[in-house]
């Protein structure tokens, strides 16, 4: 019917886009990934807005059956929200989809970052996470020179610095039993998270750390 051919009509036209985009995701150059994620991104939400369907079903209708990086990233995106009106009033979909796969992702696990000054002080908190399994591996990397503003002053001392493998609830915990033992004023304790491994070593962290 005509109603239907309006309706496949509406998802033909972003479709060839996205497999225009799909060509030239997979090259070196960052900036044309950038306009190509950008172009698959618009074409999949205006599928599933203007379809009513779900982003999964946009994917599918867009990509068909190729098995493409840019398809299992946009998978992972939240399912458009705006309804047909808020479309047509021009809302920038695509721009908020990528801003939302713009942002870090939450890692179960994560590597803390410890300066000591010394080798015995760098085994006793070792073995103090350890035994309150805190940690599931602390890595003491020598020869590290610190340079700092302390109480406006500059700086400038050897250091040893300890890697600890964790988990990211067990972060409060870690932080304060440092704190507790360090014979620093302030020392430092930060953590960056491990955004992918070998899955079975993130396993391990995971089984050798507490259960919060």
């Amino acid at each position: 019917c005509a109603h239907g051919r309006r309706r496949r009509s509406s998802r033909c036209r972003p479709a060839r886009l996205a497999g225009r985009a799909l060509t030239c995701v997979a090259a070196t150059d960052v900036r044309m990934q950038a306009v190509c994620a950008h172009r698959l991104a618009s074409a999949v939400l205006r599928v599933a807005v203007v379809g009513s369907i779900p982003a999964d079903r946009a994917i599918a209708l867009v990509c068909g059956q190729r098995s493409s990086s840019a398809c299992l990233s946009v998978a992972r995106w939240p399912q458009p929200s705006a309804s047909r009106e808020g479309f047509a009033r021009g809302t920038d979909l695509s721009t908020r989809a990528a801003a939302s796969m713009s942002a870090p992702p939450t890692s179960e696990y994560v590597a803390a970052y410890i300066t000591v000054p010394s080798r015995e002080v760098g085994l006793s908190l070792a073995k103090s996470l350890l035994e309150a399994e805190l940690a599931a591996c602390v890595n003491i990397i020598p020869g590290v020179e610190s340079v700092y503003r302390w109480e406006g002053k500059v700086e400038c001392d050897p250091e040893l610095l300890l890697m600890v493998k964790t988990k990211s609830s067990l972060t409060e915990p870690l932080s304060k039993l440092v704190v507790a033992e360090h014979p620093y004023e302030c020392p430092e304790v930060i953590t960056v998270p491990i955004a992918g491994g070998n899955p079975e070593y993130l396993r391990w962290i995971g089984e050798s750390t507490k259960s919060t």
